[in-house]
């Protein structure tokens, strides 16, 4: 308190709690903000996997049809910033990214995303589902498809 005479009678001044403290304070407490939302990034990242779709069977017309969608219930948990190798020989197959109708009916024709030229990396991001099916005529028939939803 800072104090005053005015006359014969002594007044009081009170200074605002928050102006005592020192800015030094408030930068150290930015940095501790910054040093934990970094540090929980790069622990994201550490934490990403690599799968490869299929395992040692790769990206193929499998012998059973749901040999993608049980690959994927063996393999999950997927989360945000795993990536999914799909390993094909460049020409023999694509992978299309396709929305939930062109992945029940097997519509190749409107993909979101086209990738030809295998081994294709594909890193999930956040969204809610991703459909994948081939983009060879007969295959995604075949079972040649998958969808996955990343936990946040």
């Amino acid at each position: 308190m800072a104090g005053a005479i005015h006359g014969r009678r002594m007044t009081t001044t009170t200074i605002p709690r928050s102006s005592q403290q020192p800015v030094y304070f408030k930068m150290v407490l930015l940095c501790c903000c910054f040093y934990v939302l970094t540090l929980t990034a790069l622990l994201q990242i550490a934490t990403a996997v690599d799968y490869t779709v299929g395992d040692e069977f790769g990206w193929s017309v499998p012998s059973s049809p749901d040999f993608y969608s049980d690959w994927v219930d063996e393999v999950a948990p997927f989360t945000e910033g795993d990536t999914l190798e799909f390993n094909y020989a460049p020409g023999t197959d694509s992978v299309l990214l396709v929305d939930d109708l062109d992945y029940r009916t097997c519509n190749t024709g409107n993909p979101i995303q086209e990738y030809t030229f295998g081994p294709h990396p594909f890193v999930m991001r956040p969204v809610a589902t991703y459909n994948f099916i081939s983009g060879e005529p007969g295959h995604c028939l075949a079972g040649m498809r998958l969808t996955i939803t990343p936990i946040l």
